[in-house]
C-alpha cells in the first residue's frame, strides 16, 4: 500500500453458485476481514493511497423482502443476513477514511457478463427450453453492463469529490417478467416457463432471494456526478454481450 496512489478491492469468494458447507462464512470473511486488513495497511503506510475503492452489494439494502420503493444511497440498510453483512463489509473499508484516505463503496447489482455470475446461469436455462422469468416476475431486476461496472469505478477515482457508497446499477430496471422476455428475445428464444422459487432455491441455494426478492436500486450518485452510461438499457446491453 505505501507509496500507491489509489487502492481498489474487489475480492470475495464467487457468490452465484450454491453455497455448501461453510461456505457462507467465507463469502463473508473473504470481504469483511480482507477488506479490514486493506484498512488497516493503507492507515499503516507512511505514503497513503489518496483513495480506497471498495466493492460492496446492492444487498445493503435487503432481501427478505421486496416493495416498488425507488432504492438510491440514502435508503436505509436491510436487516437481514444481506443487509448486516454487507453493512459491516463497507464499516470495514471506512476505517481507512479514519486515517485520512478518500474511500468509495461500489454498491453493486446483478453484472451482466457472458462468462462469470448470474447470466451464464440464465442463459442455460433458456437454451435448456426452460426459460422464463422467476418468480412471482414482477420483483424487480437491478442490472448493470461490467463495461459499466467499470466505468463507474473508474470515474470515481477520478472525482476526488465522491466519497460513501455509490450504486453500480443501471438507470433502466425492469421488472424480472420484463427481463426474461428481452433475454429470450436477444438469445432467440421463447420465454414462457415461470420458474418456481422452490427450483431456484435448489438449484443456487441461499443466493436465490437476490433474484427472487429483487429491489429497484437506481444509480443516484452515479447520474448526480455526471457518469454516462454506455449501456443504459436491458436489450442493448444483452445484445452486446451476446453479440
Amino acid at each position: 500500500m505505501d507509496g500507491s496512489d489509489a487502492v481498489f478491492n474487489f475480492s470475495g469468494a464467487p457468490i452465484f453458485q450454491k453455497w455448501k458447507g461453510d461456505y457462507k462464512r467465507e463469502i463473508v470473511d473473504s470481504r469483511v476481514i480482507a477488506t479490514a486488513r486493506i484498512a488497516d495497511a493503507i492507515c499503516r503506510a507512511d505514503s497513503r493511497p489518496s483513495v480506497f475503492i471498495n466493492g460492496s452489494a446492492a444487498g445493503i439494502y435487503g432481501y427478505n423482502t421486496w416493495n416498488d420503493d425507488i432504492v438510491a444511497e440514502d435508503y436505509p440498510s436491510g436487516n437481514d443476513f444481506w443487509g448486516k453483512f454487507v453493512s459491516d463489509w463497507e464499516k470495514s473499508a471506512l476505517k481507512a477514511q479514519e486515517c485520512g484516505t478518500r474511500v468509495v463503496n461500489i454498491r453493486t447489482s446483478v453484472v451482466l457478463d457472458k462468462e462469470t455470475g448470474a447470466l451464464p446461469q440464465l442463459m442455460n436455462a433458456f437454451n435448456r427450453g426452460i426459460g422464463g422469468p422467476i418468480r412471482p416476475g414482477d420483483q424487480w431486476f437491478p442490472w448493470i453492463h461490467v463495461e459499466d461496472e467499470v466505468g463507474i469505478i473508474l470515474y470515481t477515482l477520478d472525482l476526488d469529490t465522491v466519497s460513501g457508497p455509490v450504486n453500480a446499477s443501471a438507470p433502466e430496471v425492469p421488472r424480472m417478467r420484463d427481463f426474461a422476455n428481452t433475454l429470450g428475445k436477444v438469445m432467440g428464444k421463447p420465454s414462457r416457463i415461470p420458474i418456481p422459487v422452490t427450483i431456484l432455491r435448489l438449484m443456487m441455494g441461499e443466493v436465490s432471494k437476490i433474484l427472487a426478492n429483487g429491489r429497484k436500486v437506481v444509480p443516484g450518485k452515479a447520474e448526480e456526478i455526471g457518469y454516462q452510461f454506455k449501456f443504459p438499457e436491458l436489450e442493448n446491453a444483452l445484445e452486446d454481450l451476446l453479440k
